[in-house]
């Protein structure tokens, strides 16, 4: 009698939705060899997670690939015998992630600053709706200090995906007034010129050197 092994094949895969580094379940039969679990990519590409020798196992754990996106999930097998076999697919939902930057962290009063926004793990661009617990900011990401700041606080803004529950925060530092450049590196020998910024202008401060 001979018996030759069967196709692997997909029952679920649980949660069904996961974001990005999750760990999911893969439920089945007929895992056998040398497994390789796809997850779907970005262009099209093919995401894979190999699991090594799994026979006798009829349920598999992996990590959620960083750069999956939803779409479909299948697995491939490897015997011994060099067959390769090719499971079903099922649908996977990867839930998205964004992050939100600034080019500056510090601001001084009346200052304004553009955040942008990165959607992972999503093929599409939703909406992202913005908020902060200090100062003002607009629907397409521009943050505006308070003008009456008289000592340094903090401001938090919030970047979430419209309908969804993935949010980002980055935090500010606001300044009655600030020193600029906001990187003041000069060599050795030259010369650096500081300036006093208020909102969209200049002030004049009074200026002093501690050594340290």
């Amino acid at each position: 009698m001979t018996v030759t092994q069967g196709a692997p094949a997909i029952s679920q895969i649980t949660p069904s939705s996961a974001g990005a580094g999750d760990q999911v379940q893969i439920l089945g039969h007929s895992f056998a060899g040398n497994t390789t679990i796809y997850f779907p990519g970005p262009g099209g590409i093919q995401l894979a997670v190999p699991l090594g020798n799994v026979t006798g196992l009829s349920q598999l754990q992996c990590t959620v690939p960083l750069s999956s996106v939803s779409g479909p999930v299948f697995l491939q097998t490897k015997t011994d015998t060099a067959v390769m076999f090719t499971s079903n697919s099922v649908a996977f939902t990867r839930i998205p992630h964004i992050r939100i930057r600034a080019n500056r962290r510090d601001l001084s009063a009346g200052e304004m600053v553009q955040f942008q926004s990165r959607i992972l793990g999503e093929d599409l661009s939703p909406a992202v709706t913005w908020t902060a617990d200090l100062g003002t900011i607009s629907g397409t990401g521009a943050y505006v200090a308070p003008a009456n700041l008289t000592m340094y606080s903090f401001a938090v803004v919030s970047g979430c995906i419209q309908a969804g529950h993935a949010c980002d925060k980055f935090r500010l530092g606001l300044h009655p007034f600030r020193v600029g450049p906001t990187v003041p590196i000069v060599a050795g020998g030259h010369s650096l010129q500081l300036g006093g910024i208020l909102g969209n202008g200049a002030v004049s401060p009074w200026w002093a050197l501690t050594a340290c």
